[in-house]
């Protein structure tokens, strides 16, 4: 797994970037740390931060299995304020057409096939775009800490 930070000087308090490459599922969980440390640092509440990191390993791992072994892996680009963050998780899969998948039938209970259901609870966004790769852009607003 590959992180570049930008702006981590926290005295600045503006937008901080965190990009990281994901090439295996190996490296879930330190995307898992890094994603929830880097929440949880702009003051979400305990709960807003699992629900970001939970639906930012869904993306990932349904983008690990639509690359299917090509290289490159996955690349999760967060940013976060003190009002919420932005992720965008790009990978080199063929994509999907966002309306038909969400039309099907899934079962709440299923062990697979609940990644899009989960994102879409979890965030208060999710767009997907997949022109020669797919990308889906997710964001949510933080709840502070009581």
């Amino acid at each position: 797994m590959r992180i570049k930070v930008s702006q981590s000087q926290r005295s600045l308090r503006g937008p901080e970037r965190v990009e990281v490459c994901v090439e295996r599922a190996a490296d879930l969980r330190g995307l898992r740390s890094t994603v929830g440390a880097l929440v949880a640092g702009y003051g979400a509440a305990a709960d807003t931060r699992d629900e970001v990191v939970l639906a930012v390993q869904e993306a990932v791992k349904n983008g690990l299995a639509a690359c299917n072994g090509r290289g490159g892996g996955v690349v999760v680009r967060l940013r976060c304020d003190d009002r919420g963050c932005r992720v965008e998780v790009r990978d080199p899969g063929p994509g999907f057409d966002l309306t038909i998948e969400e039309r099907r039938k899934r079962d709440p209970a299923a062990e697979h096939g609940r990644g899009l259901l989960l994102m879409r609870r979890l965030m208060d966004s999710l767009t997907v775009r997949c022109e020669g790769c797919c990308t889906v852009v997710m964001t949510r607003r933080f709840t502070p800490r009581r």
